[in-house]
Order: structure tokens, then C-alpha cells, then sequence
């Protein structure tokens, strides 16, 4: 419940550094990366939170969750080099 709180203040803090509202394309990585449902697919999860990581605009708590559910995706393909690659990220980027 947490994350999901926090990706909500991460899609409005993303929101507000670009004016009124994201580009589309930066919208539809938000969702991909932050959706919490589970019904995102993988790659497209994998893509899109890449992609945000890439851009640098993130709040270090937000990029610390993008980390995590790229991280979450890599273990759902199998990919645990990469997976434990982004928990390390996460660890560099939380607050806690």
C-alpha cells in the first residue's frame, strides 16, 4: 500500500515538473513502470521504467521504486543478475 502511495506523489511530482500534464509517452512509461495490478507485461514494465530511470527526472525515493519493479520483472523472466543488479539501486536510492 505504501508503494502505491508513493508511485501516486512520484506520477504527481513527474506531472508538475512538466507543466500541466506529462508527455504521452512519459504517461504511458509512468503506468508501465508504477501500475500495481500485475497486469502489465513484463518487457513493457522492463521498458518503460528503463526508460524513466534514463531520463534522470525522478525523486530518489521514486527511482528507488522504479529500480524495484524493473528489479521484480527481471526475477519474473528469470533474470537474477539484473534483478539483483536494481536491488542495489534501490538500496543506493531509498531513504531508508
Amino acid at each position: 500500500m505504501a508503494h502505491r502511495a508513493l508511485a501516486f506523489a512520484a506520477l504527481a511530482m513527474l506531472a508538475a515538473g512538466w507543466g500541466a500534464s506529462p508527455p504521452a509517452s512519459a504517461q504511458s512509461s509512468l503506468t508501465a513502470c508504477f501500475n500495481v495490478d500485475g497486469g502489465t507485461p513484463l518487457d513493457l514494465r522492463i521498458e518503460d521504467c528503463t526508460n524513466l530511470i534514463r531520463l534522470g527526472r525522478l525523486p530518489k525515493s521514486s527511482l528507488a521504486i522504479a529500480h524495484q519493479n524493473r528489479g521484480t520483472a527481471y526475477v519474473g523472466k528469470g533474470d537474477l543478475t539484473r534483478a539483483i543488479q536494481d536491488r542495489k539501486s534501490t538500496r543506493l536510492n531509498s531513504s531508508h
